[in-house]
């Protein structure tokens, strides 16, 4: 039975590990998982793993704070916009819009790493 523990955990390992090269900027992917320094030292490996959980968790919350303000600065652009064409201001409102288009796209980026991370992390 503990042979196919091992199997198993070496398995959930290498998969781990290959979905944290997907995005190298997570926490998660710095360290690679070493189940022998757990077998030597269960209590470092403990804490390393406590202070990997600790850093996902920092950085999710700085992803979604991230996604968050971008969604205000793009619902903000879009207000200025229709402010900007109420007035009659077309160039006005072009310069904003184009401005508005490359918020939209960061926001996007910032939702992809999100999801990103949250799917490594489940």
């Amino acid at each position: 039975m503990t042979n196919l523990i091992d199997k198993l955990s070496t398995l959930v390992s290498a998969q781990v590990n290959d979905l944290l090269n997907r995005n190298p900027r997570s926490p998660l992917a710095r360290i690679p998982l070493n189940e022998d320094a757990a077998d030597k030292d269960p209590r470092r490996a403990a804490q390393t793993l406590r202070q990997r959980l600790e850093e996902a968790v920092d950085y999710e919350q700085a992803l979604q704070a991230k996604v968050e303000e971008l969604m205000r600065e793009a619902v903000a652009l879009d207000q200025q916009v229709d402010e900007i064409l109420r007035d009659g201001d077309t160039f006005g409102a072009r310069r904003l819009q184009s401005q508005l288009n490359m918020k939209q796209q960061q926001l996007g980026i910032a939702e992809s790493e999100l999801r990103d991370h949250r799917l490594v992390t489940q």
